[in-house]
């Protein structure tokens, strides 16, 4: 018995040493070199801060077709208000559309920004393209490989011409990394706006 005892002391002492070494280990290698990656790019994924390309395949992300091609069962029995929408013409406000081109993993930084200055309302598109780099060069495992079509995501909202300017100002802080490809803004006119819900027109369908 006392046998049996001594080793299970031994066994204890034996853990507690070791998970006591593991975790000053790993601690002091945390704060030196940091073992997790930004919350911006744990958001995206690591396949495309480390390789520029997504893991997964656009395919499994399609909408599967309702067999017979009829309309998706969710969506059976609801039919068009009888009503017509009043028409609401308040035009003749100035409206830009912003359509912006970033990194994937500056998503959502761009999203806070907007929500920073007041737009939480926008459109989101997984998009792939080049501009004059026409691409990237990369290397994983020795071995070297050209992506043409670098992984992108384009933004777009409309808002009243006179808040354009902050719009694109938080857009730009928070895209940029200082890098080739942080992306681009365009800005165009629009115009009109109409909301389906309640016809409503111009600023008052933003």
């Amino acid at each position: 018995m006392g046998q049996f005892l001594a080793q299970l002391v031994g066994v204890g002492v034996a853990f507690v040493w070791a998970f006591g070494v593991a975790w000053a280990f790993f601690k002091v290698l945390d704060l030196a070199v940091g073992m997790r990656v930004s919350e911006e790019e744990e958001l995206a994924g690591l396949d495309i801060p480390e390789l520029g390309l997504p893991g997964y395949s656009e395919e499994i992300f399609r909408p599967v077709p309702v067999p017979g091609g009829g309309p998706s069962p969710a969506l059976e029995g609801l039919q068009p208000s009888p009503r017509q929408a009043p028409r609401l013409k308040l035009g003749g406000e100035a409206m830009k559309k912003v359509e912006a081109i970033v990194r994937p993993e500056r998503l959502g930084l761009v999203r806070k920004a907007l929500e920073g200055v007041g737009y939480s309302g926008l459109t989101v598109t997984e998009v792939k393209g080049h501009g004059q780099q026409r691409g990237l060069t990369l290397h994983f495992r020795g071995t070297e490989f050209v992506v043409d079509l670098v992984p992108k995501v384009k933004l777009e909202m409309v808002v009243p011409d006179d808040h354009v300017e902050r719009v694109v100002e938080a857009i730009c802080q928070a895209a940029r990394t200082g890098q080739i490809g942080d992306g681009k803004v365009f800005i165009s006119s629009v115009d009109e706006a109409v909301r389906v819900r309640t016809g409503q027109r111009g600023e008052a369908a933003l």
